[in-house]
């Protein structure tokens, strides 16, 4: 079930809105993903920088993988 409701948003949350071409469906995904992150984690929902570097650190990183990363980086 779908109901009207108005809400005050920033300028910058209401352009990124626009350029979606299904609206109301892409906010609805984005609260339901923002509060179910806060039971569960989702591996969608890191920064793939993150993920990248979080392997490359780590001593067990193959190096193979070491450096198809450092080179995605430019390193």
């Amino acid at each position: 079930m779908k109901s009207l409701k108005t809400f005050n948003l920033y300028h910058t949350t209401i352009k990124i809105v626009r350029t979606k071409p299904n609206q109301s469906e892409f906010v609805d995904k984005a609260i339901l993903r923002l509060h179910n992150k806060e039971t569960e984690f989702n591996l969608v929902d890191m920064d793939v920088d993150e993920i990248l570097k979080s392997i490359w650190y780590r001593a067990s990183c193959p190096p193979h993988i070491a450096a198809v990363i450092r080179a995605h980086y430019d390193v």
